[in-house]
């Protein structure tokens, strides 16, 4: 009997840590609500990380609660919905190329004075993580 639970145990185990993984594909990845890590963009953003700790805490204290309600939606239709406080702007997505962990992707914002209105994102997965990059910035994102 108590080999028998062992392996009952055991499996169980190893079956729950599979089905709780991040999806692989990096497209299915991509799909739900992604939100801003506010420390780990500062530490890797080439602009931000610039910044004296003085200026840092700055930011904090003028836009850190804006920055931390900033909100990425993907759904599998290729709309994006970004949202920081009560601000929302709709975009489209188009998956450009997709590699083990990584994806491109075309954004095209529909708004009629976008200051971007088509721009070029490098998306990059580690663990529960996404780095995301357009032009100079860099943005650290958690599944929210």
């Amino acid at each position: 009997m108590r080999p028998f639970l062992v392996a009952f145990i055991g499996a169980s185990l190893v079956l729950g840590t599979a089905c709780s993984r991040e999806p692989e594909d990096p497209r299915e990845r991509l799909l739900g609500t992604w939100s801003l890590e506010l420390d780990p963009t500062f530490g890797v953003d080439p602009e931000l990380s610039k910044l004296s700790t003085r200026n840092r805490l700055a930011v904090y204290r003028l836009a850190g609660d804006f920055l931390e309600s900033l909100r990425f939606k993907f759904s599998k239709d290729g709309q994006l919905l970004t949202t920081a406080g009560k601000h929302k702007v709709r975009s489209h997505y188009r998956i450009d190329r997709a590699d083990e962990g990584s994806l491109v992707l075309t954004v095209t914002d529909s708004r009629p004075n976008a200051l971007r209105p088509t721009e070029q994102v490098q998306i990059v997965f580690a663990d529960d993580q996404m780095q995301l990059a357009r032009g100079n910035q860099t943005l650290i994102l958690s599944r929210h």
